[in-house]
């Protein structure tokens, strides 16, 4: 649940495409609790809050590959037009 809340309005703007992908998030960290657990059990440890953390962060990372979680368009490629009317500076 913290990372359908993190995903949807807290990094992400709230919008229908970014709360599936909070859902897919949540569904993630739900399988990836149980893996960290069993992990870290070997040496006495507890999964705690990392399933939240790893699962969040990557998902933030991957969103910036997707513009429409994003917001942002993706750049033009190349350098920018010239304007009209515009000369070439002297070499």
């Amino acid at each position: 649940m913290l990372v359908a809340l993190a995903l949807c309005g807290v990094f992400l703007a709230a919008a229908p495409v970014t709360l599936l992908y909070a859902l897919l998030g949540a569904a993630t960290a739900t399988a990836v609790t149980p893996a960290v657990a069993h992990l870290l059990a070997p040496s006495g440890g507890h999964a705690f809050t990392w399933p939240f953390v790893l699962t969040t962060l990557g998902f933030l990372t991957a969103a910036r590959s997707f513009p429409r979680l994003t917001g942002r368009t993706p750049a033009a490629e190349g350098p920018p037009p010239q304007q009209s009317g515009a000369t070439a500076p002297a070499a």
